[in-house]
């Protein structure tokens, strides 16, 4: 869908992309992440050692917004710590 939007809206000057975030630690999943095993658990998976935070996404978001990304169309932008590479 995001693809066929990209293709769609190209014309009009309008970007269309995917940020694909990893696992991360917010107050949704702090109930899970409260057990240290489970932190350690998902920690592991993830080739960078560490959960995601919102300012891992934000520094993305915000290049993505940036006329510095304005051919930059369709693309699937993996923000994961390199757990994506790693599988």
């Amino acid at each position: 869908m995001m693809r066929s939007m990209a293709v769609d809206y190209a014309g009009d000057h309008i970007r269309v992309n995917a940020v694909v975030p990893g696992t991360m630690d917010t107050p949704m999943n702090a109930e899970e992440f409260a057990d240290p095993q489970a932190r350690r658990r998902s920690e592991g998976k993830i080739p960078a050692g560490r959960l995601g935070v919102g300012d891992d996404l934000a520094g993305l978001a915000a290049f993505r917004a940036s006329d510095e990304a304005g051919f930059c169309i369709g693309g699937v932008y993996m923000a994961d710590g390199g757990a994506d590479v790693a599988a």
